[in-house]
């Protein structure tokens, strides 16, 4: 309870104090490496756990998580091959679950010309 109410954020501006984050986190995973873009088409549920509420942009967590840049991770958001529960520029404190489609849907060429096959 202590740990609790000492990190609530709206205590802390109310009691005068600031809570610092800055290199609080660390990305810890306990799967082997997946590659993104691999032929297998299945969508993966990749869950975030926090041990401790420390607020984190999502699109830090996922750079880091990737090992990818952030115009290259955006991509990705954007084309909806990671499928998020919040905005990318969001902070994230409590766990989320987020969903990676591992190839990218058919381009709008190659769904028009399958359609035009007979």
């Amino acid at each position: 309870m202590v740990r609790h109410l000492a990190m609530d954020e709206a205590l802390a501006g109310k009691s005068a104090y600031q809570l610092d984050w800055s290199g609080t986190w660390e990305l810890e995973t306990d799967l082997p490496f997946y590659e993104i873009d691999s032929a297998d088409s299945a969508s993966l549920e990749v869950v975030i756990r926090f041990e401790l509420p420390a607020p984190i942009r999502v699109e830090k967590l996922l750079t880091a998580g990737f090992g990818m840049s952030r115009s290259a991770v955006r991509g990705l958001v954007d084309s909806r091959r990671i499928r998020l529960p919040m905005a990318i520029g969001a902070k994230a404190r409590e766990d989320f679950a987020l969903f990676v489609i591992t190839t990218p849907p058919p381009s709008r060429e190659t769904a028009a010309d399958q359609e035009a096959q007979p």
